[in-house]
């Protein structure tokens, strides 16, 4: 039993979740606490359709047994900022829209710090979409448009605030019928050589049920907020679904796996019947 673990307290909430879980380095997170940051924890979020579902839980791994039996992961550093010294940074190279498609290199902010220790890429699973510095951003929406032949949505890009909508063939309104495959793969390259295709569902979403034998869905990347202050970027947890992803602290690296998160839930025992 763990004695005087100092917590922090919710003020006012409209909708769950009612609390937050903080796994930063920093001595008051949880992990810090209870004695296993040393070690490192391990993650695999569930996609999002099972976010109303009380059945099913996302696997969190704490300890040894998250780091442990990982020879198959892609790892990448994880890189220390001054400024911010309880996050997690990682280093994103280049970003590949497309099989086959072209590669394009991601600015300097995002693969270093500046001297005040501003600049890099966050990975953080409190964030619920990807952002991206602009004009990078930019140039990846204009890269998707020139791949893409549905008909923008631009009434729904007005009420979500997403920057690119589209209305694709649902028969019968039945969401089970759509295909989603043709959208372009994005690809994310991070330091060490790792390569990361974010699975299908993490990057386009619909944004509600069939109407018309259509589906409205959303690019879920956003725009980075215009600031010289903190990360130039940050890897979302929307992003992160379906993928294991393993914070080896004591070794400093950051690995990476495409899981079925929810097979994963149900081994070990996460799956209610």
């Amino acid at each position: 039993n763990k004695r005087d673990s100092p917590v922090g307290c919710v003020g006012t909430t409209y909708r769950e979740p009612i609390g937050i879980l903080g796994f930063g380095k920093g001595p008051l997170s949880l992990p810090s606490q209870l004695g296993f940051l040393q070690k490192g924890f391990s993650h695999c979020f569930l996609p999002f359709k099972f976010a109303n579902n009380p059945n099913m839980s996302s696997p969190l791994v704490v300890g040894e047994q998250a780091i442990s039996s990982k020879e198959n992961f892609q790892f990448t550093p994880m890189l220390k900022s001054f400024m911010y010294p309880n996050f997690y940074y990682i280093v994103l190279e280049a970003i590949t829209v497309g099989n086959g498609g072209a590669t394009t290199q991601v600015p300097l902010a995002l693969r270093e710090f500046d001297s005040l220790g501003n600049g890099g890429m966050l990975i953080d699973s409190g964030t619920t979409y990807t952002h991206l510095p602009e004009p990078f951003y930019s140039n990846l929406l204009t890269t998707f448009q020139s791949s893409i032949n549905y008909t923008r949505a631009k009434e729904v890009e007005a009420q979500t605030g997403f920057d690119l909508c589209y209305r694709l063939p649902c028969p019968n309104n039945n969401i089970n019928t759509l295909v989603t495959d043709d959208f372009p793969l994005i690809m994310f390259h991070f330091l060490n050589n790792v390569s990361l295709i974010l699975p299908n569902g993490n990057n386009f979403y619909a944004m509600g049920a069939p109407r018309n034998s259509t589906v409205v869905k959303c690019f879920l990347f956003q725009s980075m907020e215009d600031s010289k202050e903190g990360p130039a970027g940050i890897f979302g947890s929307f992003q992160q679904q379906n993928v294991e992803v393993v914070y080896d602290l004591e070794r400093e690296r950051i690995g990476f796996q495409n899981t079925d998160c929810a097979s994963a839930a149900a081994s070990q025992g996460l799956h209610k019947k």
